[in-house]
């Protein structure tokens, strides 16, 4: 199970007996906030945040993915989908972004 939140960019992960922390590899200038994970298996997890920040776990890193929204664009709150290549985006205050892989 992962986990994020705060404003340092971390993630959380729980292996089942304990909670552990990654850094999401990006700078904190660039995104202030995770807001939303979902991951579709245990080598297929996205986060999303402040900046149009999009994130990719492939099993042993996590690494920032191209975003069509520039860092100073409207906030990703959520992300969801229902396999690898089927993943949706959502946030925007006001602007109502919608992304999809």
């Amino acid at each position: 199970m992962w986990g994020v939140g705060g404003y340092e960019a971390i993630i959380y992960h729980w292996n089942g007996s304990g909670w552990s922390t990654f850094t999401s590899g990006v700078a904190q200038q660039d995104v202030a906030a995770l807001n939303g994970v979902w991951g579709s298996e245990s080598s297929d997890v996205w986060a999303v945040g402040s900046g149009g920040a999009i994130l990719h776990w492939d099993g042993v890193a996590w690494s920032t993915t191209a975003s069509p929204i520039s860092k100073d664009g409207p906030e990703l709150f959520d992300v969801w989908g229902s396999g690898p290549n089927d993943v949706w985006a959502v946030g925007g205050l006001g602007t109502g972004t919608i992304l999809h892989r």
